[in-house]
């Protein structure tokens, strides 16, 4: 599958939605295409290089493609665009770097949980409710948890898409090798990141009582 491909200095996850403000000449051509054609695009993680007027930026070779669910053209001769990540893909060779980079991919299922990865996936949705909690405490906000579903693909991606992580640790779960491995990444991300959080409010009593 050819893929024109937009490198970021994000990461989207399948199932997630991304806003862009498009206003480079040759993004407002691909969209416009994707649009007219009702084509997807891929977004992949800039590792060295810049978002804009960068044809040499490098990239992972594993993304996501998604599709243009809703679009605003602007007086200014930009484009808001709002996007839903579709399908995990390989990045297998680079047919052009400009003005687009224009890639050969393949497709990268995540494949079915083992009844292993189906029990990490009942622990994810409880770890994860705990852990929205905390959020809620330390924000001082009220707003329902995203749901997760039963599917364990969906639990993972969900949670993956939850936490307050680093682009870095975002990808690193976006390159698991399968379902099984996702779940398990996200169950330890998970521990980490409920830790931080209960330190931190640990941390607000102490001060709050001092």
């Amino acid at each position: 599958m050819i893929l024109d491909l937009f490198p970021l200095n994000t990461v989207l996850l399948p199932g997630c939605q991304l806003p862009l403000h498009i206003f480079e000449p040759r993004y407002m051509q691909m969209t416009q295409e994707c649009l007219e054609r009702r084509r997807r695009f891929g977004i992949v993680l800039i590792t060295k290089g810049s978002e804009v007027a960068d044809h040499e930026a490098e990239f992972c070779d594993v993304g996501t493609s998604c599709e243009i669910v809703d679009c605003k053209d602007n007086p200014n001769h930009t484009r808001d665009i709002r996007v839903v990540g579709r399908e995990r893909f390989k990045v297998h060779n680079v047919l052009e770097s400009a003005p687009l980079v224009r890639a050969e991919v393949e497709s990268l299922p995540w494949g079915k949980a083992s009844p292993a990865g189906m029990a990490d996936a009942e622990r994810l949705r409880a770890g994860f409710a705990d852990y929205w909690s905390l959020v809620q405490r330390l924000k001082s906000f009220y707003r329902a948890a995203p749901p997760l579903g039963r599917d364990p693909l969906q639990v993972a991606l969900t949670v993956a898409a939850g936490l307050q992580v680093s682009t870095t640790q975002r990808q690193h779960l976006l390159n698991a090798p399968g379902i099984d491995d996702l779940l398990e990444a996200c169950l330890d991300l998970l521990g980490n990141c409920t830790r931080d959080l209960q330190n931190q409010l640990n941390n607000r009593r102490e001060q709050h009582f001092n």
